[in-house]
Protein backbone atom coordinates (compact mmCIF):
# COMPACT_ATOMS: atom_id res chain seq x y z
CA UNK A 1 0.00 0.00 0.00
CA UNK A 2 2.96 2.37 0.29
CA UNK A 3 2.60 3.05 -3.30
CA UNK A 4 -0.61 4.28 -3.32
CA UNK A 5 -1.40 7.39 -4.60
CA UNK A 6 -3.97 9.49 -3.64
CA UNK A 7 -5.21 12.30 -5.51
CA UNK A 8 -3.10 15.61 -4.86
CA UNK A 9 -5.17 18.84 -4.12
CA UNK A 10 -5.07 21.59 -7.42
CA UNK A 11 -2.36 24.60 -6.78
CA UNK A 12 -0.65 22.51 -3.73
CA UNK A 13 3.05 20.33 -3.50
CA UNK A 14 4.26 18.20 -1.43
CA UNK A 15 7.51 19.90 0.41
CA UNK A 16 10.22 17.10 -2.22
CA UNK A 17 8.46 19.16 -5.06
CA UNK A 18 8.49 22.56 -4.05
CA UNK A 19 12.20 21.81 -3.14
CA UNK A 20 12.75 20.59 -6.37
CA UNK A 21 10.95 23.44 -7.80
CA UNK A 22 13.25 25.94 -6.12
CA UNK A 23 16.16 23.88 -6.19
CA UNK A 24 16.62 23.59 -2.24
CA UNK A 25 16.81 20.92 0.06
CA UNK A 26 13.92 19.61 2.07
CA UNK A 27 15.29 21.06 5.37
CA UNK A 28 15.18 24.52 3.76
CA UNK A 29 11.09 24.43 3.19
CA UNK A 30 10.88 22.46 6.59
CA UNK A 31 12.81 25.90 8.52
CA UNK A 32 10.73 28.03 6.57
CA UNK A 33 7.58 26.03 7.80
CA UNK A 34 8.73 25.45 11.73
CA UNK A 35 9.45 29.46 11.84
CA UNK A 36 5.99 30.47 10.37
CA UNK A 37 6.97 31.81 6.96
CA UNK A 38 5.52 29.32 4.47
CA UNK A 39 1.95 28.63 5.50
CA UNK A 40 0.88 24.58 4.85
CA UNK A 41 -2.03 22.48 4.23
CA UNK A 42 -2.18 19.27 6.01
CA UNK A 43 -4.19 16.46 3.93
CA UNK A 44 -4.48 12.81 5.10
CA UNK A 45 -1.29 13.62 7.36
CA UNK A 46 1.03 14.99 4.64
CA UNK A 47 1.78 18.53 3.91
CA UNK A 48 1.42 20.24 0.94
CA UNK A 49 2.27 24.08 -0.14
CA UNK A 50 0.97 26.58 -2.35
CA UNK A 51 3.30 27.94 -5.54
CA UNK A 52 2.08 31.57 -4.46
CA UNK A 53 3.17 31.11 -0.50
CA UNK A 54 6.75 29.43 -1.28
CA UNK A 55 6.66 32.17 -4.01
CA UNK A 56 6.21 34.88 -2.11
CA UNK A 57 8.43 33.25 0.60
CA UNK A 58 11.62 32.69 -1.82
CA UNK A 59 10.99 37.27 -3.01
CA UNK A 60 11.33 37.95 0.66
CA UNK A 61 13.85 35.51 1.66
CA UNK A 62 16.92 38.01 0.85
CA UNK A 63 15.31 41.18 1.19
CA UNK A 64 14.90 43.06 4.08
CA UNK A 65 12.08 45.42 2.92
CA UNK A 66 9.55 44.18 5.42
CA UNK A 67 12.07 42.89 8.26
CA UNK A 68 11.18 44.19 11.88
CA UNK A 69 13.75 45.27 14.48
CA UNK A 70 11.86 45.12 17.92
CA UNK A 71 8.59 44.99 16.70
CA UNK A 72 9.18 48.24 14.47
CA UNK A 73 10.26 48.18 10.50
CA UNK A 74 14.39 47.65 10.23
CA UNK A 75 13.78 50.92 7.54
CA UNK A 76 12.43 54.54 8.79
CA UNK A 77 11.47 56.79 5.75
CA UNK A 78 14.30 58.50 5.96
CA UNK A 79 16.59 55.11 5.93
CA UNK A 80 18.04 53.17 3.14
CA UNK A 81 19.19 49.50 2.49
CA UNK A 82 22.54 49.27 1.14
CA UNK A 83 21.60 47.04 -1.77
CA UNK A 84 18.96 50.41 -2.76
CA UNK A 85 21.70 52.77 -2.30
CA UNK A 86 23.95 50.69 -3.94
CA UNK A 87 21.88 50.74 -7.34
CA UNK A 88 21.41 54.48 -6.67
CA UNK A 89 25.29 54.78 -6.42
CA UNK A 90 25.67 52.62 -9.38
CA UNK A 91 28.68 50.97 -8.27
CA UNK A 92 30.01 47.17 -7.81
CA UNK A 93 28.84 45.51 -4.12
CA UNK A 94 32.55 45.27 -2.95
CA UNK A 95 33.13 48.65 -3.70
CA UNK A 96 30.40 49.93 -1.80
CA UNK A 97 30.72 47.72 1.44
CA UNK A 98 34.18 48.91 1.52
CA UNK A 99 33.17 52.77 1.10
CA UNK A 100 30.48 51.40 4.31
CA UNK A 101 33.32 50.04 6.41
CA UNK A 102 35.57 52.51 5.65
CA UNK A 103 33.33 55.18 6.88
CA UNK A 104 33.06 57.27 3.36
CA UNK A 105 29.33 56.57 3.69
CA UNK A 106 28.49 57.27 7.01
CA UNK A 107 25.88 54.08 8.20
CA UNK A 108 25.19 51.97 11.81
CA UNK A 109 23.66 49.18 12.17
CA UNK A 110 20.60 47.23 13.64
CA UNK A 111 22.01 43.86 14.12
CA UNK A 112 23.51 42.94 11.12
CA UNK A 113 21.97 45.63 8.78
CA UNK A 114 23.49 48.36 7.20
CA UNK A 115 21.22 51.15 7.94
CA UNK A 116 21.92 53.83 5.82
CA UNK A 117 20.36 58.00 6.35
CA UNK A 118 19.34 59.13 2.82
CA UNK A 119 20.46 62.46 4.16
CA UNK A 120 23.87 60.66 4.44
CA UNK A 121 23.85 59.14 0.97
CA UNK A 122 22.86 62.87 -0.23
CA UNK A 123 25.72 64.16 1.19
CA UNK A 124 28.02 61.44 -0.32
CA UNK A 125 27.01 62.21 -3.70
CA UNK A 126 27.38 65.51 -3.46
CA UNK A 127 30.94 64.83 -2.04
CA UNK A 128 31.60 62.80 -4.75
CA UNK A 129 32.69 64.10 -8.76
CA UNK A 130 30.07 62.10 -10.88
CA UNK A 131 31.84 59.22 -13.18
CA UNK A 132 31.32 59.09 -16.68
CA UNK A 133 30.34 55.59 -17.90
Amino acid sequence: MKNKKKNKPENLYTVMEIAKKYDCCSATIYAAIHRGRIKTNIIDNQIFISVDDCKRYFDTLFSRKEAKFNGSPLYASNEISPKDARAILNITTNRFYHLLRKGTIPSYRKNVAYIIKKSDLKSYMQSTPSRKN
